[in-house]
């Protein structure tokens, strides 16, 4: 028994001294894993082995691993965890190999390795300026940017969308590789006259050819201004304007030796503009014409118009005609009159006046109109009314009769009428049934309705009228249908049927489609019709045909339409039928335009010979800049009875050498039979030009004529405007006025004089003060810049101006996030900046992410950038950068960097087969924020904590991660504070240590401008580095406005301001001040 108990023991040291001599490791590789740039993958490699090991990452140049080296004392088989970060500019499709090798001491005892495959993604970046500034009627040329934020090349369509004006790109489509940015001209051609202050939005969208769902919309807004208005001053007074257009135009035409040209004028004077705070008018003569045959050939018509809010009137006078009308009020009557002469071969008369009651359902009509004809007098007179009766439930009876009286020669006739229409209407359905009948025997039975469903609807409708003579029957109908998204159905029939004598009768049917769809991407729009009339009581029966197409590919826009029309013969008219075709192409690159259309006609007819024609045009339009145009064009035309080319250009200039003064000429080289065949016709040279000047004066209204149309409305402020040394807002003996200032309210304005006096007088309403000339860029206005005036009141406000500071600010993209810029790190275009302080502002920064911020009270200021005004991808700095602003000094130049999104602080630990891959959500916090980590674990836990700050606390495992969060204590020290993160389970502990920096600082930070005005919503959103339970406003009247918030971060609300001023409302977070908020009003 001895001897077997000493055998065992030998074997089992023998196997011991055996296992600890084996110095085999075995590290497998892994598969190939997928991942997207920025995001984290993590390699399971599987070893086996024994002792202690070191084991190390060989990642590719740029990939870091989190954790480049670990230790693992490995007893059998065990789990090593490599996790890295896929570097944002990693390309789509390359497969990266990341190795793992083991070491035992210094000698390598294994190696292995894995893939990763990058995932292509698609996306863009549209960089366009928020707000310019155009003017009025002019081209305006400005750039946009477009960034390829994905991760291979790409392809992306530019479309603007719902445009008022018409928008020209210098591209439709940029290709790009990743992180590659392209530069986009724009041009917005006016269309139309546009008023002073317009503000015009376009949308810009850019679309990825290589996945369609990747697309990114971004808007600016242009106000345009008017240069004239401007330098006019915007006077506060009515004004008016007179202008006149002179012109001269000539044509010549050479033909071989015929010589044949004419030159004549054109003259156009006008008058408007307001003739009192009520009414405004208009006058003007013309156009007057002549030529060398007939110097005045056209005297045009003498025009004039008044029109109030409660009435208008007009009077037209032309060679042989004269109208004259108008609407006005008398207690809830409307009334509209009318009336006419005329004295051309004979004398014509007309008048009418209508009466509308505002709140009975009356209306009332009378009219009389006649001739002195060379047959004898003409007359028609007429008297009627209408009254509607509602009888409830969508039930209405409406009720009229009607006297009319008639001569003709020496004899007088008169008839009277009635009429009744009984209707009913529903949500998706009316019908109406009416009578008209007359004592001279004419009588009328009418019946219609409708109805609309889904996607369906229908119209009928029925009338018989009859007299002792005969009768006629009518009726038609029409069925609309819509069953797939674009597609639109219809079919309508008609029928007619006269039995008076030589009356006719038809009938018709009529199917219609369209189709509007998307062709990849580009829009298609097909339709079609055919009609058939078949004929009754000797009409000949009729076909129709109508097709076309429309479709538009980038730049490119094609149409074509069809049209072919049959007819039978039919008693004295003979058979007949035509076929008409056009198709136009038509091609946009940049401020030009080319354009081909093709245009067919045939025409058949019995008893004559058939008629063709075909004609071809080509056309160039160009926009060389904002005062000159030009077009060429060549036509040709061959036909059965007439064959000819034409070219010809024409050149159009605004402005020219004076503003006003415009030229067009133009040059068409024409001939009979065209430039390429065997016609001996002559060339035909057509010349012609026209040279037109408007001249416009504006003056203010005379006192006589304001008074008449009922004078002005409105009161006056009145003061001192001078330099508040001190800034305490008050006129002090030492302080200087301000003579020469311009101030302006909304559109009156006034200097004031070498006492600084000034007194403006304006019509009632809440404006914010102006002062667009004489002061210096160091001062402000001190106080309230909102002003109130009320009707027959005057406001004594004196106006302190103290100096004020500056800032210049540069937004740089910080490529190797040292926080400094370096020469070949660019600006970031129209990205904003946000200064809070004693003022408040946001604003844009240019295309070369430079602002400069002026007008600021002197003071502490907190700048940052809102992340709403960054480009995607991009995160600025969380802290703000303090200023401390003194006036009078020249700007200072503070770069912020920003750049793409920085991995998060992140830490592995690995022990055994337990890993831990742990990160703070946020690396820098303010004191009092909440701190939340997330970890992914590998391996069997069971539990989960992280220590730090005094604090203790367990992670909760939620869709596969661990996550937590605790808020920070407000009394901890700033600086690096360390926290620990512990995983433990059956198989050991893993555990090591991160660090989070802790600063002092707001919990909060606004993301909105905080500029609103009276009367109108303004958007609050806010963000918090910590999650209340609920957030408020607390305004300094008492009012509370509560926030809403999806995820306990970002909040928002709505608020709308009953008065101007700056307001500052404090944050409250469950009952507890946060701090104040600084909002700017200004008047409406």
């Amino acid at each position: 028994m001895r001897s077997a108990q000493l055998l065992l023991i030998g074997i089992l040291l023998a196997l011991g001294s055996s296992r600890a001599q084996d110095t085999t490791v075995v590290l497998r590789p892994v598969g190939a894993r997928t991942a997207a740039p920025g995001d984290y993958v993590t390699l399971a490699f599987s070893v086996e082995g024994h002792g202690d090991l070191r084991f190390r990452v060989e990642a590719p140049e740029g990939w870091q691993p989190l954790r480049p080296e670990q230790n693992l004392n490995l007893e059998g088989q065990g789990t090593v965890y490599v996790s890295l970060r896929v570097p944002y500019g990693a390309r789509a499709g390359l497969e990266a190999n990341v190795g793992l090798t083991a070491w035992k001491a210094d000698q390598m005892v294994a190696k292995s390795s894995g893939q990763v495959r990058i995932k292509a993604v698609h996306a863009a970046e549209l960089n366009v300026p928020e707000q310019l500034f155009g003017e009025a009627n002019e081209p305006l040329t400005y750039p946009i940017f477009v960034r390829n934020l994905g991760n291979e090349r790409d392809t992306f369509a530019l479309s603007t969308v719902d445009s008022a004006y018409e928008i020209v790109l210098s591209t439709r489509s940029v290709t790009l590789d990743p992180g590659e940015t392209a530069t986009v001209q724009v041009t917005v051609l006016p269309r139309g006259r546009v008023e002073n202050g317009y503000r015009l939005l376009v949308y810009f969208n850019a679309v990825s050819q290589r996945d369609p769902s990747a697309r990114v919309q971004a808007r600016s807004e242009t106000v345009y201004t008017d240069r004239r208005r401007q330098a006019q001053g915007e006077n506060q007074r009515p004004q008016l304007s007179f202008s006149i257009t002179l012109g001269l135009e000539g044509a010549l035409r050479l033909e071989g030796d015929e010589a044949v040209g004419n030159l004549g004028y054109f003259v156009e004077p006008a008058l408007r503009g307001d003739l009192s705070d009520f009414a405004s008018g208009e006058a003007g003569l013309g156009p007057v014409r002549g030529d060398l045959q007939q110097p005045l050939a056209d005297f045009g018509i003498l025009r004039a118009a008044v029109r109030a809010d409660q009435w208008n009137a007009y009077l037209n006078v032309g060679r042989d005609t004269a109208s004259l009308g108008g609407q006005f009020r008398i207690q809830n009557w409307r009334i509209d009159t009318s009336g006419s002469l005329g004295w051309g071969e004979y004398l014509r008369y007309g008048a009418s006046v209508s009466a509308w009651h505002e709140t009975l359902p009356l209306r009332l009509r009378a009219s009389t109109s006649g001739a002195q004809s060379p047959s004898g007098p003409l007359r028609r007179d007429g008297l009627e009314g209408t009254y509607q009766i509602p009888l409830g439930n969508g039930v209405n009876l409406e009720l009229g009769g009607a006297l009319n009286g008639s001569q003709s020669g020496s004899d007088y006739s008169v008839d009277f009428s009635v009429h009744e229409r009984l209707s009913w209407s529903g949500p998706n359905f009316d019908l109406a049934q009416s009578y008209q009948g007359s004592l001279s025997g004419l009588h009328t039975l009418g019946l219609e309705g409708g109805w609309s469903g889904n996607n369906l609807a229908a119209r009928a409708a029925a009338s018989y009228s009859f007299s002792a003579r005969g009768g006629v029957l009518a009726a038609s109908s029409q069925i609309f249908g819509a069953p797939l998204s674009g597609l639109s159905l219809s079919v309508a029939g008609t029928y007619y049927a006269s039995s008076y004598p030589d009356g006719v009768g038809f009938w018709s049917v009529q199917p219609n489609a369209t189709w509007a769809f998307n062709l990849a991407n580009n829009p298609v729009v097909l339709s079609g019709s055919y009609r058939y009339t078949g004929g009754l009581y000797g009409t000949p029966n009729a076909q129709d045909i109508n097709l076309s197409a429309a479709a538009a590919v980038q730049n490119l826009t094609l149409s074509a339409l069809g049209r072919y029309h049959s007819q039978d013969a039919a008693g004295s008219q003979p058979a007949e039928s035509n076929l008409e075709a056009e198709a136009v192409a038509g091609y946009r690159f940049g401020t030009s335009y080319l354009e081909a259309a093709y245009r067919l006609y045939l025409r058949s007819q019995e008893a004559l010979d058939p008629y063709s024609l075909h004609a071809f045009r080509l056309s160039w339009e160009q926009l060389w800049n904002s005062d000159l145009s030009s077009t060429l064009q060549y036509e040709r035309t061959m036909g059965s009875l007439r064959s000819s080319d034409a070219l010809g250009f024409s050149v159009g200039i605004r402005d020219l050498l004076i503003e006003g003064l415009n030229l067009n000429f133009g040059y068409t080289l024409a001939r009979a039979g065209g430039f390429f065949g065997t016609s001996d016709a002559p060339l035909s040279h057509q010349f012609r030009a026209r040279l037109g000047y408007t001249l416009t004066v504006p003056f203010d209204t005379p006192e006589g004529i304001v008074n008449l149309f009922g004078g002005r409305v409105g009161g006056e402020l009145s003061g001192v405007a001078y330099r508040d040394i001190n800034g305490n807002g008050k006129r002090d003996a030492d302080e200087p006025p301000l003579p020469n200032l311009t101030i302006r309210l909304g559109r009156d304005e006034t200097s004031t004089g070498a006492n600084g006096r000034f007194q403006i007088r304006t019509s009632p309403g809440t404006y914010t003060l102006a002062f667009p000339k004489g002061l210096s860029a160091e001062l402000d206005l001190q106080g309230e810049s909102q002003v109130l005036i009320e009707e027959n009141k005057t406001l004594q406000r004196d106006l302190g101006f103290a100096p004020v500071a500056s800032v210049a600010v540069l937004v740089f993209n910080d490529l190797n996030r040292n926080g400094q810029r370096d020469a070949d790190e660019p600006g970031v275009p129209y990205s904003g900046v946000s200064l809070n302080g004693p003022t408040a502002r946001l604003q844009r920064t240019d295309s070369r992410g430079e602002v400069r911020v002026s007008g600021l009270k002197p003071g502490v200021y907190h700048l940052h950038i809102p992340p709403d005004y960054l480009p995607g991808g991009y995160r600025a700095p969380e802290q703000a950068v303090r200023l401390e602003l003194e006036a009078g000094r020249a700007p200072r130049t503070v770069a912020l960097p920003v750049s793409a999104i920085p991995r998060e602080q992140v830490v592995t630990y690995s022990t055994g087969s337990i890993s831990v891959v742990a990160r703070a959500t946020r690396s820098d916090l303010p004191l009092g924020a909440d701190l939340e980590v997330e970890a992914f674990v590998a391996g069997a836990v069971t539990q989960v904590e992280m220590e730090g700050l005094g604090m203790k606390q367990a992670l909760k495992l939620e869709n596969g991660r661990w996550t937590t969060s605790l808020r920070l204590p407000k009394t901890a020290a700033p600086g690096r504070q360390t926290v620990r993160v512990t995983a433990s389970g059956p198989q050991g502990t893993a555990g090591g240590e991160f660090t989070v920096n802790l600063v002092n600082g707001p919990l909060y930070y606004s993301s909105s401008s905080g500029l609103g005005t009276v009367g109108k919503d303004l958007e609050i959103r806010l963000f918090t580095y910590f999650r209340p339970s609920g957030l408020s406003l607390v305004f300094p009247d008492g009012q509370r406005l509560p926030l809403s918030s999806q995820d306990g971060r970002n909040w928002r609300t709505v608020w709308r301001p009953t008065a101007a001023g700056d307001i500052t409302p404090t944050l409250v977070a469950d009952g507890e001040p946060l701090g104040t908020l600084a909002l700017k009003i200004t008047g409406p």
